[in-house]
């Protein structure tokens, strides 16, 4: 068992936590594993806490943030509305980017000792797998918090929420800390999913890597997207060769096997083997595996399939769509559809991995693996294909089909374990093309606030459409969405809707059958969005009958007036037939899609007849565009000069980048040229560029944002801080946002920008005294706070068990456990002589006072005159 304790291991969280760089925040890490290893302690024990979103043995909790919030307002008795992000909007937890675990850590810090727990860490393993045990059996949770509270700092509480809900919010990422534990344990964890053999095989950590085993989840290859408009570069090799699939609808999955015996994993690594229709042998009553193994090779004593998990329906004899809303995982023998693997890879086969075979030759082994049979296991269909008019014709038949897009794998690729970029593999969906997808104008019908630091913000929109009823002009709601709006799109539409608002929903409007919005907003005062998504399903939870999946905004449509949104004939003309799911596709794709625009050929006759061709030394060309695959259009029209790169990006990964994400790359910054990429500015060629002041001048940082996926959408300004120089327009533009110190104007401050402002200015941390807040509370209330009677008051009780010491603690009191300089109160519930004359010898200064005076102060609210309370020497 292990001796480290939980309180410690919240102390390593805080420091971690309130360091601001990223290296310094590993390095305390570091020292946290290095004093933990030297205890001889578990280190499977640790790496449970410290990172729970890779825990897999422990079932689930069961409890999400809006389902604790229920729990701790019952256990902790708070009002109704004190953990709900709307009744926090203006509080400043919610406007320093707290989230929920700070929002109960302020609201029970009173109820919880201030004092730091002896609880080992196992202790709080036990209590985890107590609560998981419970969930599992629909045991209610209440008397197991409340156990464990009693014994938990408040600080230490807080942490054990960021643990239940798997978000440490630490700042360095689970593959830092894993790197941290041993250099190799990231590589292993892609090869493994399984923290305990990571800590079986690097307790030490001078042990060897181990690789690939059985029974062990894999990482599994992704795909990079891709648009059917690019596919025409991936042949410009024309020796180049291709394997084309269609990317199916369900769920990730792995099958391992060996001797008789399998374990079916999900994408996120999650075992599902025990789950209903699944089983782990031929003995069990899985139905999955019964079929599964008459169906393989009699030779066959091991292997790991990579596949996907589908819903085959019993009586039509066709998949089913995850836009049907059913989980594959949870399927049962009175479900109207069964679970069936389809196979598109090959792992392992009879204890060989297949990792560095070529695709084609897996494709072989898997080919001669097992005999297909509908609704049990199939092998994807695969074909090999050496020019774009292939795939066109077989995306337009994948179109038809109503498939989820294609899939496209370099002939002779090998498998990249959790590898997405270079892995040689692409999908292909017609929504991720401008001219193939239906889109929509609905209206704004309502907000969501976010949560933590986007608490008090609208971070997603309920949206509608028009329709008549009795002559008059409704709205019904058919869709929330929330991604796809940059974050000047978000601020123009907190600002328009923060005073029109409401939060009732208005008579014109027909709202979904749960999750309202938090804000109302009546149709005459919003506005239209024009809204992209792959397909309309059928849907009860709103009242048109069907909604939109995977919707996303394209643009904010202000040349249109409200009242004309689209009509719900519109919408449901998008409707061709009484499937479940409709592809929302508008044609098929073209050829002429895929074919880039060619240069115009010179006459020969313009030539310059003394002109001599000679041949270019490639190193003085840079990176050519056609040698890049394009997979966002976030940089389109920006002209961008790279001067140089740095040991993290070469001069030529920065090109790269920049060109997927279809910028225009130039060696020399001209006018026309949006900004000038530094990566070293302390060569004597940048300094004197910059001294000049005619261009933007920005840091890596600045490209690391742009080209995040999650900042697609967004307009692509500078932060003052990503600047290096600037020419006075873009200073003068910034200086009406920001502050001399950084700070925004509009923005609300968080954690990071308050901390980067008061670098600037540089100002240290003070800490908040008592005198402070009795300043503070002087000007709010006229007088003392009658929620803080007992500010400044240090008080020891003598009977640990007095009831009086948790209304002391409510009104601000601070309690402690012991006697020492800073206690200004002995608190008696009997005034026993003995005892008495104990304490005024001892604590001559100290004033000692029954704590009926606590129960009276807090019945009446006031600071009541203490000397009829205090206890007198009477010997």
């Amino acid at each position: 068992m292990s001796t480290f304790t939980f309180g410690t291991l919240c102390e390593y969280f805080e420091n971690i936590f309130k360091l601001k760089e990223k290296n310094k925040k590993i390095q305390e890490l570091q020292k946290l594993l290095e004093n933990y290893r030297n205890l001889n302690d578990s280190l499977y024990s640790l790496l449970r806490l410290l990172l729970p979103k890779l825990e897999r043995e422990r079932g689930p909790h069961g409890l999400k943030q809006k389902s604790l919030r229920v729990l701790y307002t019952r256990i902790f008795c708070l009002g109704k509305n004190d953990l709900t992000s709307r009744s926090q909007a203006n509080s400043r937890t919610d406007q320093s980017g707290e989230d929920f675990a700070d929002r109960i850590y302020y609201l029970i810090r009173s109820q919880l000792q201030s004092d730091k727990s002896s609880l080992k860490i196992e202790e709080i393993n036990t209590f985890l797998d107590d609560i998981s045990s419970k969930n599992s059996s629909n045991e209610r949770k209440d008397s197991t918090f409340l156990t464990i509270a009693k014994k938990l700092s408040a600080v230490e509480f807080k942490w054990l929420t960021r643990i239940i809900l798997k978000d440490l919010r630490l700042g360095i990422g689970q593959n830092n800390i894993l790197k941290a534990i041993h250099p190799e344990a990231e590589e292993l964890f892609n090869l493994t999913s399984n923290l305990r053999e990571i800590c079986n095989k690097l307790q030490n950590v001078n042990s060897e890597k181990p690789g690939i085993k059985i029974f062990y989840h894999i990482k599994p290859m992704l795909l990079e997207r891709c648009r059917i408009e690019e596919v025409g570069k991936l042949f410009q090799d024309q020796s180049m060769k291709y394997v084309l699939q269609v990317k199916y609808d369900g769920e990730r999955s792995q099958i391992h096997m060996k001797d008789g015996r399998f374990k079916y994993f999900t994408r996120n690594s999650y075992d599902i083997t025990k789950n209903t229709l699944y089983g782990e042998s031929i003995n069990s009553d899985g139905f999955l595996t019964k079929n599964i193994s008459r169906l393989i090779r009699n030779d066959c004593k091991s292997l790991i399939l990579d596949g996907e998990i589908m819903g085959w329906h019993k009586t039509k004899k066709v998949f089913g769509s995850k836009g049907m809303q059913f989980d594959v995982k949870k399927l049962t023998t009175n479900s109207a559809l069964q679970p069936c693997f389809v196979a598109y890879d090959l792992i392992m086969y009879n204890d060989e991995l297949l990792l560095n075979i070529p695709y084609n030759r897996r494709l072989e082994k898997l080919e001669n693996l097992f005999q297909d049979e509908e609704g049990i296991m199939i092998k994807a269909k695969s074909i090999v294909v050496c020019k774009s008019e292939q795939v066109v014709d077989f995306f337009n038949e994948s179109l038809d089909r109503k498939d989820e897009g294609i899939v496209l794998k370099k002939y002779n690729s090998l498998y990249k374990p959790n590898c997405r970029d270079g892995s040689g593999c692409y999908k292909i969906k017609a929504e991720f093309s401008d001219d193939l997808i239906q889109d929509t104008d609905l209206i704004i019908l309502g907000g969501y606030y976010g949560n933590g630091r986007d608490a008090g913000k609208l971070r997603s929109f309920l949206m509608g459409v028009q329709f008549t009823h009795n002559q008059s002009t409704k709205f019904q709601s058919v869709v929330s969405v929330s991604s796809g709006l940059s974050n000047e799109q978000l601020k123009e539409l907190q600002r328009k809707f923060q005073l029109k608002g409401q939060t009732n929903c208005p008579d014109s409007i027909v709202g979904p059958k749960n999750n309202l919005p938090d804000l109302w907003i009546k149709p005459e005062d919003s506005v239209i969005l024009q809204v992209r998504a792959s397909e309309i399903i059928r849907s009860s939870f709103y009242p048109i009958g069907y909604t939109l999946r995977f919707p996303r905004v394209e643009s904010v449509r202000h040349d249109k007036p409200w009242h004309d949104a689209c009509s719900s004939t519109e919408f449901l003309s998008f409707v061709k037939d009484t499937g479940i799911v409709q592809k929302l596709t508008k044609r098929h794709a073209t050829i002429l899609d895929t074919e880039n625009i060619k240069p115009k050929k010179i006459p020969k006759s313009s030539k310059s007849k003394s002109f001599s061709s000679k041949r270019i030394d490639e190193r003085f060309l840079g990176v050519r565009s056609r040698d890049v695959v394009r997979i966002s259009r976030c940089l389109k029209g920006k002209e961008i000069c790279v001067l140089n790169g740095n040991e993290e990006l070469s001069k030529s990964d920065i090109e790269k980048l920049l060109i997927s994400h279809a910028a225009n790359i130039v060696q020399n910054p001209g006018t026309k040229t949006y900004c000038v990429i530094v990566g070293n500015a302390e060569k004597v060629k940048v300094k004197n560029a910059m001294s000049d002041k005619e261009q933007d001048f920005v840091g890596i940082n600045w490209l690391k944002r742009i080209t995040d996926i999650k900042n697609w959408p967004q307009k692509y300004d500078f932060y003052p801080w990503e600047l290096l120089s600037s020419r006075s327009s873009t200073t003068n533009r910034l200086l009406k946002d920001f502050d001399k110190f950084q700070d925004s104007y509009t923005d609300d401050v968080d954690e990071f920008s308050l901390s980067r402002t008061l670098d600037k200015i540089n100002i240290r941390d003070k800490e908040f005294s008592t005198e402070n807040f009795k300043d503070i509370e002087q000007e709010l209330f006229s007088g003392p706070s009658p929620f803080s009677l007992f500010r400044g008051f240090f008080g020891y009780f003598h009977n640990p068990e007095d009831k009086q010491k948790y209304s002391f603690r409510f009104l601000s009191g601070t309690v402690h456990v012991n006697i020492d300089e800073h206690v200004t109160h002995i608190f008696l519930e009997e005034n026993n002589p003995n005892i008495v004359q104990q304490y005024f010898q001892q604590f001559p200064r100290i004033t000692i006072i029954n704590s009926k005076y606590i129960e009276d102060c807090f019945k009446t609210r006031t600071l009541l005159a203490s000397e009829d309370y205090t206890v007198q020497n009477k010997v």
